[in-house]
């Protein structure tokens, strides 16, 4: 009698022009090798096979046969050209596939710019200046006394030095001749620094399809540097709906989810210290916004109960942690703070727009809007404020739209209707792939201004 192996087969994966390449088990589809090699391919449905999104040309290799999902989508003339969705698509040998640039979910036009308003600085963190008097033989307390009775002295009553901070006192203070600036959360410390460091903050606004982080001096509110990078959670799911049912479906998913937005939000991090010339220890606390999916992604919550009716979030209370739980890396004792949620869908980025406006204070009628790939929208009138969300991403940038992308090289972004004739622009002045949210929105405004269709969208 033959014993079946139970060993599975392995296949390597080339991914052309990006350079990548992986290497996956035979039953796993082109869609999780491009996950897994760090290819950001576009996923809307999530990898279910309806949205037509992540196609990818086979070049050398093969792989299983078209499903009843691909047939709905592509023409026998475009299955012999070797096109073929990559969440259906499982290898059967080595395979070589070409990407075309619309199917990267990378390349987008982000946007980190807006007015700042004149607020009155209280931050959470301040610092001290203290000069610690050496060790010698005549005093041989440990260093973290030395330091409690400096800031003593300078009027902290009761201070406290976690772990994470003592595991770099020593050096810091040596290396600094024992002249060091002190940051304080209250009564903790958050670091110890050079003497003419700047204590800096972090604003993160972890959005669906993009994340924009800002680096702040703390001491003077001003803004120091900015920085916009696509959310790589994308190649698992366009949506929050999505990526919910990502992480539900596979083992390890929130965990997956949870450390590839703390890589990229370390590396946004070290691209803001060198476009200012700072250190990521200098940074003592950074606060961290997100719609309520991705607030429990990031903080490493589950999210099952919010892709089932009601759609309970697992806290509607502020957060706050050290960084070092999850990986962020800043100041050795730095904190996160992240806002309340208020619902399921709508979640501390609402929360931290609201306040930031000053509109909920309002006595008369307004409205907010927080347009995103998940949309939240807040009516304050007579001092009470409704707020509810929609999928406005999906809608626009290709979920029911057959030419829709989000706003990356080759999308059009701008449309103008003159006397009759068409004349469009394109995200990069590249050739035209699809058509982005604000290309249909213009698309539909002219069209409407040149009378081809009424004002409900009829021709």
């Amino acid at each position: 009698m033959i014993e079946k192996s139970n060993i599975q087969e392995k296949y390597t994966i080339d991914f052309q022009p990006v350079g990548r390449r992986a290497t996956v088990s035979s039953g796993e589809t082109l869609l999780q090798a491009a996950q897994s090699a760090g290819v950001e391919l576009a996923a809307v449905c999530g990898g279910i096979g309806t949205c037509g999104k992540c196609r990818v040309r086979l070049i050398a290799g093969r792989v299983t046969p078209p499903t009843g999902e691909e047939r709905g989508i592509f023409s026998d003339s475009e299955f012999s050209r070797g096109f073929r969705l990559s969440c259906q698509a499982v290898p059967l040998t080595d395979c070589t596939v070409d990407i075309p640039p619309e199917a990267l979910s990378t390349s987008q036009r982000l946007q980190v710019e807006g007015r700042e308003g004149e607020i009155e600085l209280d931050p959470v963190i301040v610092s001290r200046e203290l000069h610690l008097p050496p060790p010698d033989f005549q005093n041989l307390r440990g260093d973290s006394s030395r330091l409690k009775d400096a800031l003593k002295r300078d009027g902290v009553a009761h201070p406290s030095i976690s772990r994470s901070v003592l595991a770099e006192m020593s050096n810091r203070l040596r290396r600094e001749k024992w002249k060091v600036r002190v940051a304080l959360r209250g009564e903790e410390v958050a670091a110890i620094l050079p003497r003419r460091s700047t204590l800096l903050g972090l604003a993160v606004d972890i959005g669906t399809t993009k994340i924009a982080a800002y680096l702040v001096d703390l001491e003077t509110g001003r803004t120091l540097a900015k920085v916009g990078e696509p959310n790589p959670q994308i190649a698992y799911g366009e949506d929050v709906v999505s990526r919910i049912s990502y992480t539900n479906e596979n083992r390890g998913g929130r965990r997956k989810m949870q450390s590839v937005v703390v890589r990229r939000l370390n590396r946004m991090i070290s691209a803001l210290c060198s476009q200012t010339g700072t250190r990521r220890s200098w940074i003592g606390e950074a606060v961290v916004v997100g719609n309520t999916a991705i607030h429990h992604l990031f903080t490493g919550l589950p999210v099952r109960q919010l892709g089932e009716a009601p759609y309970i979030s697992a806290t509607n209370e502020s957060m706050e942690f050290s960084a070092k739980e999850i990986g962020i890396r800043i100041a050795p004792g730095g904190h996160i703070y992240l806002p309340p949620n208020i619902a399921g869908y709508v979640g501390a980025d609402h929360t931290a727009m609201l306040v930031s406006t000053e509109l909920g204070s309002r006595s008369d009628t307004a409205i907010a809007l927080d347009i995103g790939t998940n949309t939240e929208i807040s009516l304050i009138h007579n001092g009470r404020i409704s707020t509810c969300s929609c999928a406005s991403g999906p809608a626009f940038e290709g979920a029911h739209i057959q030419d829709g992308m989000r706003a990356a090289d080759g999308a059009i972004e701008r449309v103008k209707i003159v006397d009759g004739s068409v004349s469009i622009r394109t995200v990069g002045d590249r050739p035209p792939v699809g058509i982005c949210g604000s290309g249909i929105l213009d698309a539909i405004a002219e069209m409407y201004r040149a009378g081809v269709v009424d004002k409900m969208g009829r021709s």
